[in-house]
């Protein structure tokens, strides 16, 4: 079954194991905001990106979200699956690529 993806997005690695990330839905011209705390600080992992995170961000609804994201590097395309968010099944994942020392990638609904 082919994935259809639903939004665009770009990562910005803040230091400190802080990343922060715009997004935009394609049904939605109001990009929205994400940031993500590393889970296990001070473990190096050879990459900026890679690694365990608590994430939230806001939906156009102004509901805020919060879950897990964890990414890893297969190659050179960064893999994203954002985990089973609290009272609603829903999951996602994404593939970006390093871009300008951000990630730009994209994601869709994993049901």
């Amino acid at each position: 079954m082919a994935k259809e993806t639903i939004g665009t997005f770009t990562i910005r690695n803040e230091g400190n194991g802080c990343l922060t990330s715009k997004y935009l839905e394609h049904n939605d011209i109001t990009p929205y905001v994400e940031a993500s705390k590393r889970t296990i600080i001070g473990i190096i992992v050879g990459d900026q990106f890679v690694g365990d995170y608590d994430t939230t961000w806001i939906e156009a609804s102004n509901v805020t979200i919060v879950t897990t994201l964890n990414i890893t590097l297969v190659g050179e395309v960064y893999h994203f699956t954002w985990g089973t968010i609290t009272g609603n099944p829903t999951k996602y994942e994404g593939r970006a690529m390093l871009v300008n020392e951000n990630l730009v990638g994209v994601f869709w609904n994993t049901n």
